[in-house]
């Protein structure tokens, strides 16, 4: 039996969530979209209604996400019963634990990789018979940076192109970028997508000696963003020496490495040119969740006051 049902309030919301169980390519049919691979996860424009993302966490399973408001939901639901979808909670009883705790936490997922792993879990938790281990939590908590967004914090001296570096990565304009020394007065956060990884990236004033009582204030303020942070990337340029810091770097980055080379730097880029910036979203984003992590086939305990899996469940 194919059967279609809303698993968010249907009450409007930012996104809807559309659980489809049965023939997945036949709900693809009636929405003109094509079916993902399973596992997979694609974004479908689907014509006269709206534009959604399309996973497949199972062969008999498809979520259907589109925008939260109701027009769009009824059409979607509407367009799914004319194509033979039985609108109805019929399906909700053989739904598992773990099934049901990822639909849950879709929501959390901040960038495509996040989601394609999430999907993968019931599946892999069905067939894990264990032990779970130490290392599987320590993984386990370092992948769930995927669904809670971790901290870096770019330290350096001032005019040495760190705001730079945040437009190139942010792909728009969020720092004032300037010549004149202390232009970034307090910090400056964005959140941007680091190769699968969405990271709340704080660009902070230039470390120095400031005269100014105003940008004084904000390097100070500046020191809490520093310890706060997950992530530590320490900046400097061919012209400058490297910042003293609170806590020892991370991560030591050469900017505007056109000029020439960096002593010390684990990797340098020259981000107006667009150098190097590969080369900087993978360094940060393996520091935080490794690539080891993403290729393991084990499960994932993302939920850190969830089940385990395994026979000690």
């Amino acid at each position: 039996m194919n059967t279609a049902r809303l698993l968010t309030p249907p009450a409007a919301g930012a996104v809807a969530v559309i659980e489809v169980r049965g023939t997945c390519q036949d709900a693809c049919v009636a929405l003109s979209a094509r079916l993902p691979a399973v596992g997979g996860i694609h974004l479908a424009h689907c014509a006269g209604i709206d534009d959604m993302l399309l996973a497949r966490p199972l062969e008999d399973r498809l979520l259907i996400m589109p925008h939260g408001g109701r027009q769009v939901v009824d059409a979607t639901l509407s367009r799914l019963a004319a194509g033979g979808f039985d609108h109805s909670d019929t399906a909700a009883a053989d739904t598992s634990d773990i099934e049901r705790l990822v639909m849950m936490d879709l929501h959390r997922a901040q960038t495509p990789l996040a989601l394609e792993l999430l999907l993968t879990q019931p599946a892999r938790w069905s067939t894990f018979s264990g032990p779970w281990t130490d290392e599987d939590e320590a993984r386990s908590s370092r992948l769930r940076r995927l669904l809670e967004p971790p901290r870096v914090a770019l330290a350096g001296p001032p005019n040495i192109g760190k705001s730079t570096l945040l437009n190139a990565l942010a792909g728009r304009d969020r720092a004032v970028v300037s010549n004149a020394e202390g232009t970034t007065r307090d910090w400056i956060g964005v959140r941007i997508d680091l190769g699968g990884l969405a990271v709340d990236w704080a660009d902070t004033p230039g470390i120095r000696l400031a005269e100014d009582p105003v940008e004084a204030a904000s390097i100070r303020a500046a020191q809490t963003t520093i310890d706060a942070a997950d992530l530590l990337v320490a900046a400097a340029d061919p012209t400058s020496g490297w910042p003293q810091l609170p806590r020892p770097a991370d991560l030591r980055l050469g900017l505007r490495a056109d000029l020439g080379p960096i002593e010390g730097a684990d990797l340098a880029c020259a981000a107006l040119r667009g150098d190097g910036l590969e080369g900087v979203v993978q360094a940060v984003r393996s520091r935080l969740v490794p690539d080891a992590d993403l290729t393991s086939e084990r499960p994932w305990r993302w939920r850190g006051d969830g089940p385990v899996p395994g026979p000690r469940n």
